[in-house]
């Protein structure tokens, strides 16, 4: 299936651990926005496909898509606080997809009783994140797909475009020189106080992308600021020795970008 959309905006995430990830947000067009449960469920998916229909699909969903089981090889890596998930997955078994009043999608997750072993624990679909099938094969990597229908998104975007970088708490502390007979040692402190200092912490993934110059945001089309007034108040710039007739020759005849934005809505319908 293919869709068309005009607008698109990444943003690039880096964690202290693990590769860097984006972060993207396509706008479809009209025609091909999902309305219904039915396009939804046409691309976006949250079950186990049939290993012995589509085993190359089986095989990537098992290996990217699942969420947890959680602090299984790494406690310290767990989204649990205490005995709940702060990621809200295992995710109740739903036979239909919904589509709430807040613009939430519910996927549809049928007890179908397909099962995986992951970590030594039977996973189903509860804890499958939101996938697209062809994307997820293709690409043979994590691609988590939602559909997004609330302004808050645009938001979430530019959190990670304004956060700042990942920082450290390190502290230094001086132990001296070994020195003296018989190669004793005697430590001295450098500083009385310990010198805790904040500073910016860059994974090599990070590093390795700015040095290459990839792009770390994008949006399409950009974006640029009308200035708003008032009808017939829109600002006129002129030198001071300018003949006064021609300057107001110029203040009717000028269009300013705002009233130009205007004109545009009104005569193009897909403004």
């Amino acid at each position: 299936m293919i869709f068309l959309y005009f607008i698109d905006i990444y943003v690039i995430e880096f964690q202290k651990r693990g590769l860097p990830h984006a972060h993207i947000l396509l706008t479809l067009a009209n025609e091909d926005k999902p309305t219904c449960s039915e396009d939804i469920d046409s691309f976006i998916c949250v079950e186990l496909p049939d290993e012995d229909d589509d085993p190359l699909a089986y095989e990537t969903v098992t290996k990217h898509m699942i969420h947890g089981p959680c602090g299984v090889i790494n406690p310290y890596l767990s989204c649990m606080d205490g005995s709940l998930y702060t990621k809200h997955y295992p995710e109740p078994f739903i036979d239909d997809t919904t589509i709430e009043e807040n613009g939430f999608v519910r996927y549809r997750r049928r007890n179908d009783g397909r099962m995986v072993v992951i970590n030594g624990k039977h996973v189903d679909n509860r804890w499958v994140v939101p996938y697209n099938r062809d994307l997820c094969v293709k690409y043979d990597a994590h691609i988590n797909v939602e559909r997004c229908a609330q302004k808050k998104v645009i938001k979430y975007l530019h959190k990670y475009m304004h956060k700042g970088a990942d920082r450290a708490t390190f502290v230094v502390e001086g132990t001296g020189q070994p020195h003296g007979e018989g190669g004793t040692h005697r430590y001295q402190e450098v500083d009385e106080i310990k010198q805790y200092l904040d500073g910016r912490y860059v994974s090599a993934s990070d590093a390795i992308w700015r040095i290459f110059e990839f792009e770390i945001t994008h949006r399409y089309p950009s974006v640029e600021m009308l200035q708003y007034h008032l009808p017939g108040q829109h600002s006129i710039v002129f030198k001071e020795d300018d003949d006064l007739d021609d300057v107001l020759n110029m203040a009717r005849q000028r269009v300013s970008m705002l009233i130009a934005w205007f004109q545009v809505n009104v005569e193009d319908p897909e403004g």
